[in-house]
Parts: C-alpha cells; structure tokens; sequence
C-alpha cells in the first residue's frame, strides 16, 4: 500500500549516493518526475468562462507524497485546488495501463463534509469539461486504500494513476476521503475514529455525489459505478450493499471483503500465517479502544459475542450481504493475486460464492478449490480474475528493471514487481481493462 513511497525513496537514495542533496524533497520529486512523468500527455482545453488554476508537479508531489496531513484535506489545499486544473500526479507512468492515446484529466478538490473539526475533501477528475453541462457523463466513485489507516499516497498517487484510463471511457470520477482509523497519517482531527464513523463517511459521500448530478454533467436518475483498492475496495463493497439500486456494477481490486471469515479463520486457528499479524487493522476497525485495553487473543472472541461488534462484524462480511439477492445485487469484477501478502484468497472466494447462488453461512467454507483457479472464475453475472503469482497492488508497474541489481532480488521482486515479473505486467493489465469494459455494460 505504500510502495510508491518505497519507489521515491530508492530514487532518491540510490542517485543521492552522487549528489549533494540539500532539498531532499525536491530532489525525490524531480526525479520521480524525470523518470515516470509522460510529458507529452494530451488534454482538452477548458471552454471559456471556467475558473481554473495551475498546480505544478514539484508542489504537488512535495505535498502528496511527504505531508502527511496534505492528501484530501481542504484545510491543506495548496493555491488553486479548489479550482479546475490539470491533474498533476495522471501522468506519471506508474501503472501497468499505458497512458498512449490517454488524455490528462482535469481535476478540483470539494469539501464533502465536515465532522466537527475534520473536513473530508473529494477529488473530481473530468476528461472534458465541457462535458459538464451536457449530462451525458457516467458517475463513478473510486475509493483509495490504505488499511483505513493512511491517505498518503493511496489517496494521491494510487487514484491519480488510474483516473485518466477511467474519464476516457466517459466517467466523472469522485474519489471522496474519510476518516482513519489510527493515528498514523492524516489530519490530526480526523485521526483515531472508529469504523462506523468511516462507513457514515461513505454513505455520505455517495449522497453528496447523487445531490450534485446537475452540477457534475451526469443524469440524476444515473446508476454510479463504484472501483475501489484494498480497504478501498471494502468500502466499495459496502457501498454496493448499502445502496443496491443506485449502484451499477463495482470493480474490486484485492478488496477486504469478508470480516466474519477473516475472524473466524483467526480465532479458530485456521488463517495462513503471513495474514496473522493483519487481524489487528480488522479488529481496530471494529473498536480501536476496546482492541488497546484486551489486546488481540481476547478481542477475537469479544467480536464473536458482544452484540455491537458481532452487528458491525456481520455488516462488513458481504458474502452474507449478497446471498441474501444474489440475481439482483449489484454485479462485481473482483480481481486478486494469489501471492497477496494482505488479503487471504477466502475473502473474494467467498464472495464469488455468494453471486453464484451459493450457500455461504458457514464462515468455515471457503469454496477455495472452486473459485480460486487461475484466469476468471465465474459467479453469477459477477467475475473472480485470479492472477496467479501477483502481489498486492499488482495494478503497480513492475519497476524491476529499473533497480535491477541495486536492492535485493527478494525485496526487488515482492515490492517493486507486484504483479510477479515484467511479462506478468500485461496479465495485469488485461484483467484491469476487463474490469473497465465489466463496468461499462450496461
């Protein structure tokens, strides 16, 4: 989840060896900048009469990339972002889609909401924005990562990289922020909430998307697409239960998709061991100061039998969710790759379990041998596209070739080739353009 971080840090580390940096910051950016920006990227010309502004790549970076409180926060908006201008961070070349015929799309931060001292931004991307005033546009909403705990990063450089692909196909993408769950990143304000708040953040997004169709060039009566990474994609899946005749279709990239199997298989023994120390960001979601004062062991069997916790528990197990109308759930694409060191193969096995029809409330089946075979796997009207060797965040290119015998083979490979090897990359990207032509359909 923050393996861009871990890019410009090599960057600036492994060329800082031959030169006097005194700007380490600058220096990191600009060479991110050097390396991946695609210069040449094409846009369309704003109509006349539209407030716009210029945001440079160097204040953008500086501020996305190292501050903390920066990524979706109102309060810490640099001049200018509250007004159309040309999304800085779209054309880094950093995802396996390539940005050939790609436009750069425009781009404005909003206050969506405001609990108490904690404004949440949203991030408006638009190929055309002539386009605004025709309500021709399809409404989309794409929620970042990042253990519901940082913004940085996923919430910036993650959306920036896949927003153009998705305004190209028509979209306006709203890609809101929320609350987090620790106090790690982000506002101190919006720091160490629970996740009922989070999900109220959700619901409140998407109401403010709906209420602003006129505004945004999409028809008030428009179905909205929902995409979403990791924690993003749990919130997507959330949305799709919560809102399942406003909803389209989701696309779901490794999404945390079944808290009441993940516990399960935790408490009773059965969870791989490279998942185990991630059942701490389930249950500090669940309750971040009852998690401090019982610690992990006791907490497990706390969201098994106190009523409030087992409640949340079962609102975020989506299998349950979608067995209970699985013909008129909102269909899915789920993508995941079978060496993802965050997210266990159950939770998006169960969910293609739940759109075939099947049973699936028993938390012990995992329906592993049916629903996770490499290439797609059918459930429903709704898809599994297993990509076998990918790591988490797969939709990353592989930057092996260029660190390629300056950081170790195994850190080279797991962190910075997430789908598996260069060739993999296109097994990627095939399946992510799946996903956009799924989400298309009508």
């Amino acid at each position: 989840m923050k393996r861009a971080w871990i890019v410009l840090s090599i960057i600036a580390t492994v060329l800082g060896c031959k030169h006097n940096i005194t700007e380490p910051k600058t220096f990191a950016c600009g060479k991110m900048q050097d390396v991946f920006e695609k210069h040449a990227m094409p846009f369309i010309v704003a109509p006349e009469g539209v407030a716009m502004s210029n945001v440079d790549f160097a204040t953008y970076c500086r501020s996305a990339v190292f501050d903390t409180s920066y990524t979706l926060n109102p309060k810490r908006a640099v001049a200018g972002e509250n007004e159309w201008h040309l999304s800085p961070g779209s054309g880094l070349m950093i995802s396996v889609l390539p940005l050939d015929g790609v436009h750069r799309p425009w781009v404005k931060n909003v206050t969506y909401k405001e609990a108490g001292s904690c404004q949440l931004g949203m991030n408006i991307y638009v190929k055309d924005l002539a386009d605004l005033g025709k309500k021709t546009l399809k409404p989309l909403i794409f929620v970042h990562g990042g253990a519901w705990t940082y913004r940085k990063i996923t919430g910036s450089l993650a959306i920036d990289a896949l927003a153009p692909q998705l305004t190209e196909l028509g979209y306006v993408v709203f890609s809101p922020s929320y609350q987090l769950i620790k106090g790690l990143d982000g506002p101190e304000e919006c720091r160490n909430k629970s996740g009922g708040e989070i999900l109220q953040d959700m619901r409140d997004a998407f109401a403010w998307v709906r209420a602003h169709a006129d505004e945004y060039g999409f028809a008030p009566a428009a179905k909205v697409d929902v995409v979403g990474q990791s924690a993003g994609g749990h919130l997507a899946a959330f949305l799709m239960t919560e809102f399942p005749s406003d909803v389209h279709r989701g696309l779901l990239f490794y999404p945390v998709a079944d808290f009441g199997s993940y516990l399960n298989l935790a408490r009773t023994g059965g969870l791989d061991q490279r998942y185990l120390d991630k059942t701490s960001i389930l249950l500090n979601f669940i309750d971040q100061k009852a998690m401090k004062q019982n610690g992990e062991q006791k907490m497990l069997h706390m969201v098994a039998e106190d009523p409030v916790m087992k409640a949340l528990v079962q609102r975020n197990s989506f299998p349950e969710w979608v067995a209970k109308d699985p013909q008129n759930a909102p269909p899915a694409f789920i993508i995941w790759g079978t060496e993802d060191r965050y997210i266990p193969g159950t939770q998006v096995s169960r969910m293609c379990a739940a759109y075939a029809g099947k049973d699936v409330s028993d938390v012990s089946m995992t329906f592993a041998d049916a629903y996770l075979q490499p290439g797609v796997n059918m459930c429903g009207k709704s898809k599994l596209h297993v990509l076998k060797g990918a790591e988490h965040m797969f939709d990353l290119k592989c930057f092996s070739r260029v660190f390629s015998g300056l950081v170790p083979d195994d850190f080279l490979w797991r962190t910075l080739c997430p789908s598996g090897n260069t060739l993999k990359d296109s097994e990627a990207k095939s399946a992510i353009q799946s996903g956009f032509k799924f989400l298309t359909d009508p």
